[in-house]
């Protein structure tokens, strides 16, 4: 019998899968199939070269961008070297808002959020879902996402009352 490319094709696909559920679990499995969908990464790429493409493409996109709307600024609107240096500084503060995490690994902010702002309050027309498509993949590429600090968790519980679960904790981790 001779094998056809559709076959090795979706053998050589199943296998992939069956490894990355055998290694990481279906989260894994599911979090490959965001990011590949997302960026439209063939299967001959792997996850570190999607990972390393999802870095480059997102600098690429915060310098192009950054250049397109300080020149509007600056073209269409006068803003100075001063005004033009106090929007950068204000819009990476803005960006790193949303890179942000507390305590217990979770967002203060999210682009997604301001995105929803800007349509509520403007009529913008931005596509909520592509900004929060961006947001999700960067979060699962991100090892702190998620993940709380117990030290201060524990001190959140003695300082509210629950001491019980924060001397369970504290065992828990020693």
């Amino acid at each position: 019998m001779k094998r056809d490319k559709e076959w090795e094709n979706r053998m050589q696909g199943m296998i992939y899968a069956y490894n990355l559920v055998k290694k990481g679990g279906m989260e894994a499995l599911e979090q490959d199939i965001r990011r590949r969908n997302f960026l439209r990464a063939p299967m001959k790429f792997t996850a570190g070269q999607i990972d390393e493409f999802y870095r480059e493409i997102s600098g690429y996109m915060y310098n192009n961008m950054l250049t397109a709307v300080c020149y509007t600024l600056n073209d269409n609107f006068g803003f100075g070297p001063k005004r033009i240096r106090d929007f950068k500084a204000a819009f990476d503060k803005n960006v790193g808002c949303t890179l942000d995490l507390d305590y217990m690994g979770e967002h203060y902010v999210k682009l997604e959020d301001y995105a929803k702002e800007l349509n509520e309050k403007f009529n913008m027309g931005i596509d909520v879902s592509r900004v929060a498509a961006s947001q999700n993949l960067y979060d699962e590429q991100d090892d702190k996402f998620m993940r709380c600090k117990v030290d201060v968790v524990i001190r959140e519980l003695m300082d509210n009352g629950f001491f019980d679960a924060a001397e369970f904790l504290k065992k828990k981790i020693s």
